[in-house]
C-alpha cells in the first residue's frame, strides 16, 4: 500500500472544511456548488469528486494529479474538469 503524502491528505481535508463552511450559509444554492482551486488544492479539489461529496463539479488549474485516497466505485457524481498545461 502506498502512504499519500501529508500535504495532499491536508489539502483533502482543508478543501473539504472550507466547502462545509460554505454551505452553511443561508445564501447558499447547494445543488449549484462548485469546487476551483489550484496546483496543490487542485488535488483536494479532486480528492473530494472522487469521495462522492455533493458538488456539481470540480475544476483543477495545474493541480497534483495523484490519488492519496482509493475511490469506491459508482462514487464519483461530480463533473470534473483538469486543466493541466
Amino acid at each position: 500500500m502506498t502512504v499519500a503524502a501529508p500535504s495532499l491528505l491536508f489539502e483533502s481535508v482543508d478543501s473539504t472544511l472550507r466547502l462545509r463552511r460554505f454551505q452553511i450559509r443561508s445564501a447558499c444554492a447547494k445543488s449549484k456548488i462548485v469546487a476551483v482551486r489550484y496546483c496543490l488544492g487542485g488535488c483536494g479539489v479532486v480528492v473530494l469528486a472522487r469521495a462522492g461529496v455533493p458538488v456539481r463539479g470540480v475544476l483543477s488549474l495545474h493541480g497534483v494529479l495523484s490519488a492519496p485516497i482509493p475511490t469506491e466505485q459508482n462514487a464519483i457524481r461530480a463533473k470534473i474538469l483538469v486543466l493541466h498545461w
